[in-house]
């Protein structure tokens, strides 16, 4: 019975390895759903929220990026952690608003993810 259990934290662990290694923004934005419904993972995700909110520099450069690029804008992606202190942000629709949002996001200091790799839904949209 242990060894099936083993195979089956193992296979996990594998395609969460293979989604990290390239095969898209869809399957990696799917895995942060699901870390999203896990409770460590809801957990996570309102320490890393209030962490950014907190965060003068984060604020700013989000004003920066609505300034810039006023009027209605929708973004989803996930933050992408390699490491408890590296991450970096992938966002879809490309445009220069979800990439000066990515840069915005990027660089933090911020709260040691759940494990590693960890990925971390992120939705962010206004209105004019």
């Amino acid at each position: 019975m242990r060894p099936q259990k083993t195979a089956a934290i193992t296979l996990c662990l594998f395609t969460t390895l293979v989604a990290a290694s390239g095969s898209g923004f869809k399957s990696n934005e799917e895995i942060a759903q699901a870390n999203s419904v896990a409770p460590e993972g809801s957990s996570y995700d309102f320490a890393l929220g209030t962490s950014m909110q907190a965060n003068p520099k984060v604020l700013s450069g989000m004003t920066t990026c609505l300034e810039q690029s006023p009027g209605e804008q929708s973004v989803h992606g996930y933050f992408y952690f390699t490491s408890a202190t590296q991450y970096k942000v992938e966002l879809e629709p490309r445009s220069p608003f979800s990439e000066c949002l990515e840069k915005a996001l990027e660089g933090h200091r911020v709260p040691k993810p759940p494990e590693i790799p960890y990925f971390n839904k992120f939705n962010f949209s206004t209105a004019p």
